[in-house]
């Protein structure tokens, strides 16, 4: 914590799909994670799921099922991430991200080409990259600074993106820029319709 470290990695790795193997791995992932929460870091719970499981899904469906129940068991005040293989199902792992324990739900790529993994990341919403293989491929020691530059510009572009979501037609990208670059206001109106006219006219809002 003095040298300014955020927090700590453990992973695991589920092959198949074992109800016993799966929970041991989450308790075990949580026990590793409240060492580190006494130390003032944050622990970065990662129970890596095979792309090659044949039962890949079913094995992402339980496990989310044991991540919830060992949030459930940590303090109000304790934080983790989640780093996770990119689900079968889309959006699978929304209910970790709305706990009030989790910090972020960020993706492995886990052995995805890059394409691939930006393609299934973009449907997850909520959930960025935290890619390694696919980040850095096509990128090797004998390439000039120039070519390792704009691969490795062209990656970080397209990783990027797909956290947006660009695969759905850039709708929070766009919704992000108007937020950012345009003029307005957001407002929190209740339904009664008694005083919300009034408050919007102020600023030139006309019925």
């Amino acid at each position: 914590v003095a040298a300014g470290v955020f927090g700590t990695k453990e992973r695991s790795v589920i092959k198949s799909f074992n109800k016993e193997g799966i929970k041991a791995i989450a308790k075990q992932q949580f026990e590793v994670a409240r060492r580190v929460l006494a130390k003032g870091l944050v622990p970065i719970i990662e129970p890596e799921v095979d792309i090659n499981s044949p039962d890949k899904a079913r094995c992402e469906e339980y496990l989310l099922q044991c991540l919830l129940e060992g949030l459930q068991e940590l303090a109000v005040h304790d934080h983790v991430i989640f780093k996770l293989t990119l689900p079968n199902k889309a959006n699978l792992y929304a209910p970790l991200m709305g706990h009030p324990c989790t910090l972020r739900v960020v993706a492995l790529s886990g052995g995805y080409n890059r394409a691939q993994a930006c393609e299934v990341l973009a449907q997850n919403s909520g959930m960025i990259a935290s890619f390694s293989r696919a980040f850095t491929e096509g990128l090797n020691a004998k390439q000039s600074d120039a070519e390792y530059t704009k691969i490795m510009d062209a990656a970080i572009q397209m990783i990027f993106d797909a956290s947006c979501g660009e695969s759905l037609g850039g709708a929070r990208r766009a919704m992000f820029e108007k937020m950012a670059k345009e003029d307005g206001f957001i407002a929190a109106l209740d339904q009664s319709g008694g005083s919300t006219p009034k408050a919007l006219k102020l600023y030139g809002v006309e019925e």
